[in-house]
């Protein structure tokens, strides 16, 4: 049985988005190319990620670079939005979120002053890097998103800032690395 299979037990998942797919318009182009019935795509409620934050060490073909996922840490939060999604649609955030190389994982989250749990997705331990770009298109995305969700201002500005502060392959630091390397 695939992460993706109904177990009989519910009809729905709670799935919480933290990356590209806070941003509506990209998750509805998505969730449309993906599902084989026409079913509306469901609609997300904010809610915080409890104890986790954001690392971008996901490789991704699709972005260009690398793309954010979890990492647990005590006392953090990553906001993100919060869908209930039919069981039978779970492929489509399968394939949506790159799956197998990001993973399902349950999450705590906080909804209202509400906690329970959900599912994220996140990067297979085997697939974790730091050793490319961070996908500025996919950051791009996220800021919109969180932008127009009403995410904390501290929290875009985050994202804004995170080129700087995650890339350690940067082109001054190869070229720095290439100048003061001795010639054979």
């Amino acid at each position: 049985m695939s992460s993706g299979e109904h177990d009989g037990k519910s009809p729905v998942r709670l799935y919480v988005a933290y990356t590209s797919l806070i941003d509506q318009p990209t998750f509805a182009r998505l969730w449309e190319d993906v599902t084989a019935q026409e079913r509306p795509l469901p609609v997300g409620r904010r809610a915080d990620i409890l104890d986790m934050d954001l690392l971008f060490n996901c490789p991704s073909q699709a972005w260009g670079g690398r793309i954010a996922g979890l990492t647990p840490t005590p006392g953090a939060r990553v906001p993100g939005l919060l869908y209930a999604v039919d069981a039978a649609d779970w492929h489509a955030l399968e394939l949506a979120e790159e799956f197998p190389e990001r993973v399902p994982i349950t999450v705590r989250v906080e909804v209202s002053g509400v906690e329970m749990r959900a599912q994220a997705f996140t990067t297979r331990i085997s697939q974790a890097t730091s050793m490319a770009a961070v996908s500025q298109a996919a950051l791009d995305i996220m800021v919109r998103g969180a932008e127009a969700a009403g995410f904390p201002p501290e929290y875009i500005a985050k994202l804004r800032a995170e080129p700087e502060s995650e890339s350690l392959l940067t082109p001054e630091l190869l070229l720095n690395a290439q100048q003061s390397s001795p010639t054979s």
